[in-house]
């Protein structure tokens, strides 16, 4: 299952220097999403989300050097372009919507310090699905400090 993990985000171009990069941009978004799409949160939640739950997050990429950071997830966020973040989002959500019997709701969030004005980007938005409740609260359970 890991190619089709990687291929979600091919439409995304990777700004950052390849000589420092360790995690790829698949794991990077890889892991936000997942921790979206339970309910995590913004940024603040992809650390302890990606945390929780490496293991899972393994069957789909290598995760060799562990989970993103906080400024990992940061950084990139604020260096991608969010047309082609949205872009890679809205195509996703139709492959999802056209396997489901409904739709799919989306309560969105803004990326906190990903917009830049002064080179008109515009913010990231990104928001928990709905209908996943009972998973997203037992994950927050488990990556919760004191869920032993």
């Amino acid at each position: 299952m890991a190619p089709s993990a990687c291929k979600l985000f091919t439409g995304i171009d990777d700004p950052r220097v390849v000589d420092r990069i360790t995690h790829s941009l698949a794991e990077v978004l890889f892991a936000a999403l997942c921790a979206t799409l339970c309910g995590f949160g913004c940024c603040d939640g992809d650390v302890p989300f990606a945390r929780a739950k490496i293991d899972l997050l393994r069957r789909y990429l290598p995760y060799e050097d562990g989970t993103p950071s906080y400024d990992t997830f940061g950084r990139l966020f604020r260096l991608i372009k969010p047309e082609q973040f949205e872009a890679v989002l809205a195509d996703l959500a139709r492959r999802v919507t056209a396997r489901s019997a409904g739709h799919v709701a989306i309560d969105g969030k803004t990326v906190r310090g990903s917009a830049d004005v002064a080179r008109g980007v515009r913010a990231l938005h990104r928001g928990p699905v709905s209908g996943l409740p009972s998973l997203s609260e037992r994950l927050k359970q488990q990556s919760s400090p004191m869920s032993g």
